[in-house]
């Protein structure tokens, strides 16, 4: 799989901006989000992830 180069689609504005919005929500700082990191993001982006649902449905492969 090839990796996307952010500097080649992203002005350095840009790819300030996404880090500190990142930062934002990486709560503990380990550079990564926690799934409740993300479901608070993507819940004030107006989505409703219910995981016991979705882990139900990878169980099911």
């Amino acid at each position: 799989m090839n990796q996307i180069n952010p500097d080649q689609i992203l002005t350095s504005e840009e790819i300030k901006s996404a880090k500190d919005a990142f930062e934002e929500y990486d709560k503990i700082g380990y550079g990564i989000l926690e799934v409740e990191e993300l479901q608070k993001i993507l819940e004030e982006f107006g989505h409703i992830i219910n995981y016991q649902i979705r882990f139900q449905d990878d169980n099911q492969y």
